[in-house]
């Protein structure tokens, strides 16, 4: 059992930004051509980036829209069965393709992901909302399948993906009756450690990309469904939470896993 209490806001996109923006910079330092001696103006200005045959590189951001889905329900504590909602988050990353034939290709990305998994649970006139927003390390991976050929490409894709929770935060809402203003808990309650830290999650979807000289345009929608929970069934812990009273309210989090759809708009540099 352990107990929530206030604590500073952890400022969770500020260093998911950092993180990203850092990983870019590395990526394009380590593509572009090495040269002896300092590099000419040009250069500097407008650094070649090369990729070998059949490959190719470039950046993906997007959003998605995840909902938990609830596997084990603590009904001894709540005497109630809590529902998932859908909440939207963002994802920002690299990602690469290599072509194996002209119609079967292997892909990997590396991706920042933001997404919440938010629960609600209502008895009577009460109604109480639990939210936790993550923020994932996610590598995907897997197989595409060009399935029409031409300037305007269309893939089917399956595959999975590796994630590791970086953070959890966790915030409460307590709503007594439907018209009054809720009692909130939020912001600072880090309950990364009691959570499952490396998750899966199946990959299925499909992708549109045009190219336009060396680079490809693109979009691609898919579908992640979680493999994985992110709490424990065979140890889900008991909190006690404060919401302006003397007496602690008893919560223990549902078990669940995450699904949901996500956007990505690429460009990406094509190989020689």
């Amino acid at each position: 059992m352990f107990y929530l209490c206030n604590k500073p806001a952890t400022d969770r996109m500020k260093r998911i930004s950092l993180l990203f923006i850092s990983f870019l910079f590395l990526h394009i330092t380590a593509s572009v051509d090495a040269q002896d001696g300092p590099l000419p103006t040009e250069d500097l200005i407008n650094p070649r980036i090369t990729l070998p045959n059949r490959v190719s590189a470039g950046i993906r951001i997007g959003a998605n829209i995840f909902s938990p889905l609830i596997t084990h329900d603590p009904t001894d504590v709540y005497n109630s069965s809590p529902t998932g909602e859908f909440v939207p988050g963002f994802n920002a990353g690299l990602g690469a393709t290599v072509a194996i034939t002209n119609k079967i290709s292997l892909f990997a990305d590396v991706q920042l992901i933001s997404s919440t998994a938010k629960y609600l649970v209502e008895s009577g006139n009460f109604e109480d909302e639990f939210t936790e927003d993550l923020s994932l390390l996610s590598l995907p991976a897997g197989i595409k399948y060009q399935a029409v050929s031409g300037g305007m490409k269309f893939y089917p894709m399956l595959g999975i993906a590796f994630n590791y929770l970086m953070f959890s935060d966790f915030s409460y809402a307590y709503h007594p009756y439907p018209n009054e203003s809720a009692s909130v808990e939020s912001g600072g309650f880090d309950i990364t450690f009691e959570r499952n830290r490396v998750h899966f999650n199946s990959v299925l979807g499909f992708g549109l990309q045009y190219q336009v000289k060396s680079l490809y345009l693109g979009f691609e929608i898919t579908y992640r469904h979680g493999l994985r929970n992110f709490i424990d069934s065979d140890d889900m812990q008991t909190m006690q939470i404060y919401y302006g009273s003397s007496n602690p309210f008893k919560f223990q989090s549902p078990g669940f896993r995450i699904h949901g759809i996500m956007v990505n708009l690429i460009i990406q540099k094509t190989g020689k």
